[in-house]
């Protein structure tokens, strides 16, 4: 929730703001009488902008005092979820040292081998330093993009559709 909420709060503010900012374009290119209510692309551009724009300032929660509790515990407890309890396999080991690094790290993960999200922080911290606790923020930026895209897209299209509906039942005197 610590990280959702804000995430969420984000999201609709700055689709808000975008679309009135392609709204505006829109209607400085094409004239006052184009609307643009019913352009598919600028809603999914819109909402994915929002949307990773959101992701990336809550995968640390901005720059904020939270920054350095949010994310770390964030990114420790998906490690802890995906680690393996054995010991890896000498062919996981090689596939792992194949994959590629992220930006600015020069080894991939250490499987932490503890369920205590305290011990693991530690862990992180002294063995990736700040870097490894704030793994994740591209991906999580692409993702909440994309999703926020079609989630926008919908979010239009479902909106149209209630003012239709609601324009219809006063035509009909409900």
């Amino acid at each position: 929730m610590v990280r959702d909420l804000p995430f969420s709060a984000l999201q609709f503010a700055f689709y808000e703001q975008f679309k009135r900012w392609s709204t505006s374009l829109t209607r400085q290119l094409t004239g006052p009488t184009k609307s643009m209510s019913d352009n598919a692309p600028w809603e999914v551009l819109n909402g994915a902008a929002a949307g990773g724009l959101a992701g990336f300032l809550t995968t640390p929660l901005g720059w904020s005092v939270l920054v350095y509790f949010i994310l770390p515990v964030d990114v420790v407890k998906t490690r802890i979820q995906t680690a393996t309890r054995s010991s890896p396999k000498k062919t996981a080991h090689r596939l792992i040292s194949s994959m590629p690094l992220a930006a600015g790290f020069s080894a991939p993960p250490k499987n932490l081998q503890t369920e205590s999200v305290i011990t693991a922080l530690r862990y992180v911290y002294v063995n990736e330093g700040w870097q490894g606790l704030f793994r994740g923020m591209g991906p999580r930026s692409g993702w909440c993009g994309s999703q926020s895209g079609v989630m926008f897209l919908g979010y239009e299209f479902f909106l149209r559709l209630l003012a239709k509906w609601e324009n219809m039942s006063k035509d009909i005197g409900m």
